[in-house]
């Protein structure tokens, strides 16, 4: 194993354009022809990213300006890869004035992303919908749309739910989350070369839910946060480390709340499993099918520990709250598509391929679930309350060649009983 330690030095007082308003990103090549080094300062940072090349991994550590060093942390880059850089994630430090690397086994290259991301004051709007907790809108928190490299791409539907953290220091205020979301922004458009933020959804230790990918928060938005897994899905991310620690009770909630709010949307049922096949990436090839939970971890699609074992421990019963949050329940069931896409949902209960519809009025009611033609008809369409009656419809599988929708069900027509009862009725041995 070879060991490289290198310091850099940065300046103890942020550039004027740091102070002016809006986060700043500098990039800087850290030399690895020495054992030890010092490079140029950089400017005061809060948040920092790094690129490598190579098959070894970086680890790093900052210092406070109080002087204190932080524990080495391994920089990861969740699967995310740009030709031969693995792109790490941005994590927040606080304000640091000083960094030192390791690298272990073989990095030839390695690039620091250095982000001042200043306290700003949140605008006052606020984004109301039912079901759903208050969204500070993109607006509200100060996002940069002049930095937007595309227009936001969409898909038909949405199948799960992606859980993340941002990693890095727990150790923000609640005015420091928009500073963070900001830099996020910014780094994964100006670092990573990516189209906007790729997150759909961020969420504080504080319960303030933050709109992400430009694009609206309740269309079917393609996010850029689990390669493979990205259409289909809805990335959710936690600010903070929960490796350890667990999501404090507000955060824990919002992050509840808007997961019940956005499958609602969906008519996903929080408690189903899933078979989906990966679009590809490190960990499952493309065309790959892979069973997750509607609310997964990340790190169930890729090699990562996001979201951190003490976070990934919860989302089994943060899946049960959910299903008794938001408002009525539509569980509809979905198509097979080409590429990434749902091979096979399975929901809880007596049929392991029912899919569920519940509400909370008897008067309540629902047409029957469409049929494209595509992939398999509904095995079953129970509707009801739980607890109470309900209305059971059987269907027989497709045939093997162009099936019609769902006349094959085991409905007898109505104007065929009826002419069996007239028929009886003119029976003379009756």
């Amino acid at each position: 194993m070879r060991l490289l330690l290198g310091t850099l030095a940065a300046a103890l007082v942020a550039p004027a354009s740091a102070l002016a308003g809006g986060p700043t990103l500098t990039m800087r090549e850290v030399p690895l022809h020495a054992e030890r080094t010092i490079a140029a300062a950089a400017p005061r940072f809060n948040m920092v990213g790094l690129h490598w090349r190579g098959s070894g991994s970086v680890l790093y550590r900052t210092r406070s300006l109080a002087g204190g060093w932080s524990a080495w942390r391994a920089a990861d880059d969740d699967d995310n890869t740009a030709g031969s850089w693995h792109l790490g994630n941005l994590i927040w430090t606080g304000t640091s004035n000083a960094i030192r690397f390791r690298t272990q086994e073989h990095v030839s290259r390695l690039r620091a992303y250095y982000v001042w991301s200043p306290d700003e004051q949140l605008g006052t709007r606020r984004l109301q919908i039912a079901g759903a907790p208050p969204i500070i809108p993109r607006l509200s928190w100060g996002a940069d749309e002049s930095i937007r490299r595309a227009p936001p791409q969409y898909t038909s539907t949405i199948s799960f739910a992606v859980v993340h953290h941002t990693a890095g220091s727990n150790n923000y205020t609640r005015a420091q989350s928009a500073a963070i979301v900001r830099g996020i922004e910014l780094y994964h458009v100006q670092g990573n070369g990516w189209n906007d933020i790729g997150y759909n959804l961020l969420v504080d230790k504080y319960g303030q839910v933050f709109e992400g990918r430009y694009g609206g928060v309740d269309r079917n938005v393609v996010g850029a946060h689990s390669l493979g897994f990205n259409t289909g899905s809805v990335g959710v991310s936690v600010l903070g480390d929960y490796g350890t620690r667990q999501l404090p009770a507000a955060g824990k909630a919002a992050l509840e709340q808007v997961l019940a709010w956005r499958l609602d949307l969906a008519h996903v049922d929080p408690l189903s499993l899933l078979s989906w096949r990966s679009g590809g990436n490190p960990r499952f090839p493309a065309g790959v099918p892979v069973v997750l939970r509607a609310i997964s971890g990340h790190r169930d699609t890729g090699f990562t520990d996001c979201p951190g074992n003490a976070l990934y421990s919860q989302l089994t019963q943060i899946a049960k709250d959910v299903t008794a949050l938001g408002g009525p329940k539509i569980y509809a069931p979905t198509v097979v598509r080409n590429g990434e896409g749902l091979s096979r949902r399975r929901s809880p209960g007596p049929s392991r391929s029912s899919t569920r519809a519940v509400f909370k009025s008897r008067r309540a009611r629902v047409p029957a679930p469409a049929w494209t033609g595509h992939g398999r008809r509904p095995a079953r369409l129970r509707i009801g309350t739980p607890g109470r009656s309900r209305l059971r419809m059987h269907c027989l599988p497709p045939a093997r060649s162009a099936p019609s929708p769902p006349s094959r069900c085991r409905r007898r027509p109505q104007h065929r009983r009826h002419s069996r009862r007239a028929r009886r009725r003119r029976s003379p041995t009756r």
